[in-house]
């Protein structure tokens, strides 16, 4: 039937098109080739998730993917930035319990770890003075131990003591030590999230990259839906998916047909 007009044919191949073009009945063949499926091809998977365990978005940088190579580094930076400001504050809230704790309790706590200082926060001296209520040894012996058995030993160098709550400067010296205390714990939280994102940044990544690399690395023509057309030297099925779409003028009809593989 087409050899029966005059063909007046204009062939266009440039960035994966093929145009074709009838002064009778006007044909649009387009055909797109999604060559971002092998962009990869030859990259080695094992170097990519090496790169994404060890500095998440080198893997995808690896990959081309240079937009979540950016983002993945921005959380990293943004997570070792916050763990290094979180044990700073850490660290300078720890020594300035210890401070408080020789300024106002009469006690060396250089040594002392964190669950010492913080039964100090519970009780304003070790032993039990004057009656006091308030006392370490005191709550010991009402939970039954009387023979000193305690669990922080009855020694010297445990000894501590914020004074009477009657003095309300013995109050407020307190009270410094127990806020630099609470700090320090929610400085030890702060730094504890800022671990976990970073080990959460590096799973994401290693997920992310794996996903790159199997979408970007395909050999040959994946299939996608509609009208398989077999092709045997690929390694996989290849299929196509077109649409047609026709339209009548007078004296002319055109037709549209897409084709993507």
């Amino acid at each position: 039937m087409v050899s029966s007009f005059c063909l007046v044919c204009l062939v266009t191949l440039s960035s994966g098109q093929i145009q074709v073009e009838d002064s009778t009945f006007s044909n649009d063949f387009v055909i797109e080739i999604d060559t971002g499926q092998s962009k990869n091809i030859g990259k080695s998977l094992t170097l990519a998730l090496g790169f994404s365990l060890l500095a998440p978005g080198s893997g995808e940088y690896y990959l081309r993917d240079k937009k979540k190579a950016k983002l993945f580094a921005l959380f990293e930076v943004g997570f070792w930035s916050a763990l290094y400001f979180s044990w700073m504050a850490k660290q300078a809230y720890l020594e300035s319990a210890r401070q408080y704790a020789w300024e106002y309790a009469g006690i060396d706590a250089t040594d002392k770890d964190e669950q010492f200082l913080s039964t100090m926060t519970r009780y304003r001296s070790y032993k039990e003075i004057h009656h006091r209520k308030d006392s370490y040894e005191s709550i010991q012996i009402l939970s039954g131990k009387r023979e000193q058995d305690y669990d922080i030993p009855a020694s010297e160098e445990n000894y501590w003591d914020f004074g009477s709550a009657a003095i309300p400067e013995n109050t407020n010296n307190w009270n410094q030590f127990i806020d630099a205390t609470k700090a320090y714990g929610r400085a030890d939280v702060a730094l504890t999230w800022a671990i976990g994102g970073l080990i959460l940044g590096r799973v994401l990544s290693f997920i992310n990259t794996l996903h790159l690399y199997r979408t970007t690395s395909v050999k040959g023509l994946t299939q996608a839906g509609n009208g398989e057309l077999p092709m045997a030297a690929s390694p996989q099925k290849p299929s196509w998916n077109f649409d047609v779409y026709s339209v009548v003028l007078p004296g002319k009809m055109i037709t549209s047909f897409h084709i993507r593989f």
